[in-house]
């Protein structure tokens, strides 16, 4: 009976790793990964949408990208028959043409009867929009890389620093005028966003002299005053 017992385990622990790999490919995929937040895709808020977008940030997809661009631009419809999630175009008020999220195969013009389309408001707009920074700071486009650049200093982030600085390494910019912008930027970030004291110094410090207007932007904050009272005085109080 002890024989028996030993086998039947050993038998469940030989099947559990020969499924294992093929479960964790499987989230390798953007579909997989979508399944896994498919109700706040399917009906995104402000307010449920931020793991959602950390998760595909994360994810390290190289589908990531369009997926973003695609949902920004209501481009993405759910097949309520089989629940998957596919891009697709309106060709008439009939039919869709669609295409396969990870590969982006082309399945052809469909009946729109079983698809629903995605419509993220405003708010969830915005901040998809955000997430797709990153990846504009490096695009082959000029265009995309300024105007990344723009809604980075129009409503920075705490992200947008690490983001600047990790597409300044990645590759200098080929443009003078963008990279001495990407310079600049991201010493206002570091005023704003960096962890150490000594960052900020040093990014303080190398504006002296400047009186530009974003630059002053960055630099009242810290040097702002704000007073509160205590009920107590404090233990350390020089009063």
């Amino acid at each position: 009976m002890r024989i028996l017992r030993t086998c039947a385990l050993l038998c469940v622990a030989c099947l559990f790793m020969f499924l294992l790999p093929v479960a964790s490919s499987a989230q390798d995929s953007m579909q997989a990964l979508m399944q896994q937040y498919s109700k706040d895709i399917a009906k995104p808020s402000a307010r449920t949408i931020g793991p959602v977008i950390e998760a595909l940030s994360a994810s390290g997809l190289p589908q990531t990208r369009e997926m973003l661009r695609r949902w920004q631009d209501k481009e993405i419809y759910l097949n309520k028959d089989t629940g998957d999630f596919v891009f697709a175009n309106e060709v008439d008020r009939d039919t869709l043409h669609v295409f396969d999220i990870d590969t982006g195969a082309d399945q052809g013009e469909v009946a729109d009867d079983p698809f629903s389309q995605i419509k993220p408001n405003a708010g969830v707009r915005r901040a998809i929009g955000a997430a797709l920074v990153p990846f504009q700071l490096n695009d082959d486009s000029a265009r995309i890389r300024a105007d990344a650049l723009t809604s980075i200093e129009r409503a920075s982030e705490a992200m947008h620093l690490e983001a600047l600085r990790a597409a300044m390494q990645a590759q200098p910019d080929p443009d003078p005028a963008l990279a001495a912008r990407k310079e600049r930027l991201e010493r206002l970030l570091t005023i704003q966003y960096a962890e150490t004291t000594e960052e900020r110094v040093a990014a303080i410090e190398s504006f002296a002299g400047s009186l530009a207007v974003p630059t002053r932007g960055a630099l009242n904050p810290p040097l702002a005053t704000k007073r509160h009272v205590a009920e107590t005085l404090p233990d350390d109080a020089t009063i």
